[in-house]
């Protein structure tokens, strides 16, 4: 009797040992995801993926590096123009890419329903602005994006729209992840018929 003790005691702490490592390599997986998150996060702060450039639309006075001509300045990720198709929304606008060895993650983008620092919820989306075979990796530069079909968009609770994405860069270490927005979701009113009225 006092052996079957003895051996059920050493098993009970076979199992005790067994499910704390398992715990412990979890805590430490997780730890490490969310380390190689916030490094990404710090080195978008410094070296961003998207960011904002000015062009000189003229001469460039090399002595001084002042522009002779008019100056525009392209925002790092704008809406441009914001429409009603039905109940969903189509969206597009204009981005500047600025890291050229930052590529873009496949799958690893989202679009939200309302505003990052607030409520939100995840977004139902298509890219039309992309065909089947072509690389969804941008060159860097100022482009066009868009349209992107949000369903339900304009008819949501929520008025704003942003997105998430991630690049990974040159080292490979840990992803980038940028967000942009919040951008304003057009509006619609259903009538009794199913057909929508832009606003």
């Amino acid at each position: 009797m006092n052996e079957h003790l003895q051996a059920l005691r050493r098993a009970a702490k076979r199992a005790v040992l067994t499910i704390g490592c398992g715990v412990v390599a979890l805590v430490a997986y997780f730890s490490a995801q969310g380390l190689r998150y916030e490094a990404g996060r710090l080195e978008v702060s410094y070296a961003p993926v998207l960011a904002p450039v000015t062009i000189c639309d003229g001469r460039v006075n090399p002595d001084t590096g002042e522009c002779s001509g008019s100056v525009v300045v392209f925002e790092a990720f704008t809406q441009t123009n914001a429409v009603c198709d039905g109940r969903d929304a189509l969206v597009s606008g204009v981005m500047s890419k600025v890291r050229s060895d930052a590529r873009y993650i496949d799958g690893r983008q989202q679009i939200y329903f309302g505003d990052p620092a607030g409520r939100f919820r995840r977004a139902m989306f298509e890219f039309e602005d992309q065909q089947d075979g072509t690389p969804t990796n941008r060159p860097p530069g100022v482009q066009d994006w868009g349209p992107w079909r949000l369903r339900g968009g304009c008819v949501t609770e929520f008025t704003t729209w942003f997105t998430s994405v991630e690049h990974r860069p040159w080292h490979g270490f840990w992803p980038l992840p940028t967000v942009t927005g919040p951008f304003p979701l057009p509006r619609a009113t259903i009538d009794q018929g199913g057909s929508s009225e832009r606003r």
